[in-house]
């Protein structure tokens, strides 16, 4: 993750070069994993990741809306016609023919 941050350090650079053992190899890898500048690059790719999908999301509603604008707003007139039946206190029979006179 620190490569791809573009963290300038010994351990990215390329610290295997110099050791000897795997133990001293694994030691260097738990230190770099608790410094400050690892921390910062997964909290940074996480951001980043996060954002990505925030993006998806909104061009997927969007592309939705799109394709479906005629039918969402069809459903709109519908409810409203039938909320105004339900509010006037008019029998459910009477939509029908509202349905009718509005031409949906």
């Amino acid at each position: 993750m620190c490569k791809h941050c573009a963290v300038d350090s010994v351990f990215v650079s390329g610290c295997a070069l110099e050791v000897k053992s795997a133990k001293v190899l694994l030691k260097k890898l738990y230190k770099h994993e608790q410094c400050l500048v690892h921390r910062y690059s997964v909290d940074k790719m996480n951001t980043a990741s996060m954002k990505q999908i925030e993006n998806c999301a909104q061009t997927a509603q969007t592309i939705f809306e799109q394709q479906n604008k005629q039918k969402i707003e069809v459903t709109a007139r519908v409810f409203r016609t039938v909320y105004e039946c339900v509010k006037s206190c008019l029998p459910f029979s009477e939509v029908h023919r509202l349905f009718l006179c509005k031409k949906l």
